[in-house]
């Protein structure tokens, strides 16, 4: 596979992968700002360009989001800060960056997900231990349009069902409408490892169903929306094919935190520790992994219009290409 290329600069940002000719490699425009597309006719890794753009920094990206036109939004915090914001990019093939928004007024923000009314809705954690988790509403230009509080301390996860739902993870899974009024309870907050779904996280919608990854589970798990039932758990703790978190500590919960779906049912979750994205259908079966050179494995998108996977990469955003084949 190839990664086809990287936001900003960080020194150790440099990935060695088995790679596959696949499509397009991005470098540096002639101002030092725009980027520009050239051919990605090699299979050798030193091709890699990494972006220094002078008008961004990224320090550690959480989360990614399309809009339908393309456009790509970068959910950015600084480890151990409460210092949140929003760096938005043009569609592919250039993604220029645009704006910044939110710095100073997200606080510990988590994730984020797109409504069908095109406003970003932000989950931010609270502040204190205990206190309430918070999603600010956004429209895309960047003005803060109002805000709501989860009826529990949910700071895992959210995401749109693209029917007017949102569905938010963490002490259990809830849904609630488009302007956060409580709808009702899939999953109750519950410990128990024995529980269909322990500790929900990053999660996406495919009604009739929802995947959620569960971090001490170590799975990737199918809740159907219509009465919050699980019906499937994909994945288990080890470092095999399809397995999750490898031989860290039992107390050390690398992941999986973030899934998405593709155009063709395929799933892709995150499992850092083992510094790889691994590929499923949805029926459970396991397609392949992704490796990379870090335990940074964060955020995850798809492409609209190319189906490329987006990958948040600490102080980066890798692209692995859709033709690209998994190990």
């Amino acid at each position: 596979m190839r990664i086809l290329r990287s936001f900003n600069h960080d020194w150790f940002f440099a990935l060695t992968l088995l790679a596959f000719s696949c499509g397009t490699l991005w470098t540096r425009g002639p101002d030092g700002g725009t980027v520009v597309i050239t051919s990605c006719s090699t299979a050798d890794a030193s091709s890699e360009v990494r972006i220094a753009d002078p008008k961004l920094v990224l320090t550690s990206v959480r989360s990614l989001v399309f809009d339908a036109s393309g456009k790509l939004f970068v959910l950015d915090r600084p480890l151990n800060t409460a210092n949140g914001k929003i760096h938005v990019f043009s569609p592919a093939p250039d993604h220029q960056w645009q704006k910044t928004f939110g710095d100073g007024f997200l606080g510990i923000a988590r994730d984020f997900t797109l409504d069908t009314q095109g406003r970003l809705q932000v989950l931010s954690q609270g502040a204190s231990v205990g206190a309430a988790s918070t999603v600010r509403i956004y429209q895309a230009d960047g003005t803060l349009v109002g805000s709501w509080n989860p009826r529990k301390r949910s700071d895992n996860g959210i995401t749109s069902d693209g029917q007017g739902h949102i569905y938010v993870s963490g002490y259990g899974l809830d849904a609630y409408t488009e302007d956060g009024v409580f709808e009702r309870e899939l999953q109750p907050d519950n410990l128990s490892i024995f529980a269909p779904l322990v500790s929900p996280s990053g999660l996406v919608a495919a009604p009739p169903v929802l995947w959620v990854t569960d971090m001490i589970k170590r799975a990737v798990v199918e809740v159907v929306l219509s009465d919050g039932h699980v019906r499937s758990d994909i994945g288990s703790r080890g470092t095999g094919p399809g397995q999750f978190n490898g031989d860290a500590p039992e107390e050390e919960m690398w992941g999986p935190d973030r899934v998405v779906i593709d155009s063709a049912g395929n799933l892709y979750a995150n499992d850092p520790y083992q510094k790889r994205i691994q590929k499923f259908s949805t029926q459970g079966a396991f397609l392949g992994a992704f490796i990379f050179n870090s335990k940074d494995v964060s955020g995850l998108a798809i492409e609209p219009q190319s189906g490329n996977v987006y990958v948040g990469r600490g102080s980066a955003v890798a692209i692995v290409c859709a033709s690209a084949t998994a190990q």
